[in-house]
């Protein structure tokens, strides 16, 4: 009696193989319909947020809303791994907005899409990419960033972390460092930056981050929060910001310092917010960008 054979068929083979891709084709279309909910549901996030009825907005960037960000290769809206050629003002309480910007091809961080909470984000690559804004920070700031990065600095002083956002005019000892990750930590300090700074709440490497910091002139006061904790222990000295200041993300360009990481929204007060206006906006970025925020 002939054995019967075990092996596959050509015709088995074939339904086995289309099988495999109809499965394959399945996820794949449900991993996207679920990404363009999340960015559905960001967008709806964004234009309800707090952040545009608190007044002296003078910047809010994301790249979530339609036209937020200008790519060299497909403008708007950019694809994954497009060069960033502008990173666009979202504020609605300005009519005349100036947006971050890099003329310089060489020196354009990149849109990457699907990185913090199935959203897109800007990343810089620490060597040379950074974006310019005219606008010079003002002597009074609330500062906001979500942060995801790839190097959380060096231990010791803070001018061998990253820079986040940074306003200077050409002299180490007129920098004014808004934000910058130094030794594991957020830190955000004025005037020389060479001073040691420590800090309390971590900054964990390829976990994202809601960070805040403020800075009172009157009373030379800065603070930080780092997912709504506050950070303590600046013990950087108090300068004095200068009004023609180049303000630069992810660049301390007097130093050659560069962020390393994915920065994927950025919002700036020209005043001192109060606690629950702060709150606010600390939820909404955490609600948004799947932050736990205290």
């Amino acid at each position: 009696m002939q054995k019967k054979s075990s092996g596959f068929s050509l015709i088995e083979l074939s339904i086995v193989i289309l099988i495999i891709g109809i499965l394959i084709a399945g996820i794949t279309s449900a991993s996207r319909l679920t990404l363009q909910m999340k960015l559905a549901s960001a967008k709806t996030q964004t234009q309800s947020a707090p952040v545009s009825s608190i007044k002296n907005l003078t910047l809010w960037i994301e790249p979530t809303i339609e036209g937020g960000v200008t790519s060299t290769t497909n403008s708007t809206p950019p694809e994954d791994g497009d060069k960033v050629s502008s990173w666009n003002d979202y504020n609605p309480q300005i009519t005349i907005k100036t947006n971050p910007s890099q003329s310089t091809d060489a020196s354009r961080p990149l849109y990457k899409t699907n990185i913090i909470n199935g959203l897109p984000a800007i990343q810089f690559d620490g060597s040379n990419d950074y974006l310019s804004i005219s606008n010079a920070i003002s002597q009074d700031f609330s500062f906001f960033a979500v942060i995801k990065t790839s190097v959380a600095g060096n231990t010791g002083q803070a001018y061998a972390g990253k820079a986040i956002f940074t306003s200077e005019v050409g002299g180490v000892t007129d920098d004014s460092i808004a934000l910058a990750i130094g030794g594991g930590y957020a830190k955000t300090f004025t005037g020389n930056p060479d001073s040691t700074l420590t800090g309390t709440v971590t900054i964990s490497d390829n976990y994202a981050h809601v960070i805040c910091t403020t800075r009172n002139s009157t009373s030379g006061a800065r603070n930080i929060y780092v997912d709504g904790t506050a950070d303590g222990n600046d013990t950087g000295r108090t300068g004095v910001l200068t009004a023609n200041a180049n303000t630069t993300i992810a660049a301390d360009l007097v130093s050659g310092n560069y962020y390393s990481g994915y920065i994927a929204e950025l919002i700036v007060f020209d005043r001192v917010l109060k606690t629950e206006e702060r709150q606010a906006i600390e939820k909404y970025l955490g609600k948004k960008w799947g932050v736990r925020v205290s």
